[in-house]
């Protein structure tokens, strides 16, 4: 394996008589056509070529697409339950948590982690949306 030219280094082998814009466009266009990772020293964190994501970045971006997923949902949820909760506290303004908890169970609409709801769920539910729980 040769020694490896960083950019500058390639630059500055060029005669300083014989650098002008279009000598030093092309040689670091040879240059990064034949080492594709000196792009990096130009524009650090860029790529010109696809490379393998290691374990470590394909978790990431798992976690990250996951965490976003999980927070739209838990927001489409949300913005369909609440209305819900304000119809029955309406229909009976002193209705209890497990009273709005049955009304949820019968919609249809299922929690994250569990085939019913839960009095503290809703409650939570109730204080993120800025309504008063009787229980």
């Amino acid at each position: 394996m040769g020694k490896e030219f960083h950019l500058e280094d390639r630059i500055n082998a060029v005669p300083f008589e014989e650098r002008d814009g279009l000598t030093i466009i092309n040689l670091i266009r040879a240059s990064v056509a034949k080492t594709p990772e000196l792009i990096e020293e130009i524009f650090p964190g860029k790529q010109l070529i696809q490379r393998p994501l290691s374990p470590a970045e394909r978790t990431k971006l798992a976690a990250k697409a996951a965490g976003k997923a999980s927070r739209a949902a838990a927001l489409e949820r949300h913005e369909r339950v609440v209305p819900i909760i304000k119809g029955v506290l309406e229909r009976d303004p002193t209705a209890s948590l497990a009273e709005i908890k049955a009304v949820l169970d019968k919609s249809g609409i299922t929690p994250v982690r569990s085939s019913q709801w839960s009095r503290a769920t809703i409650n939570l539910i109730m204080i993120k949306a800025g309504i008063r729980a009787k229980d």
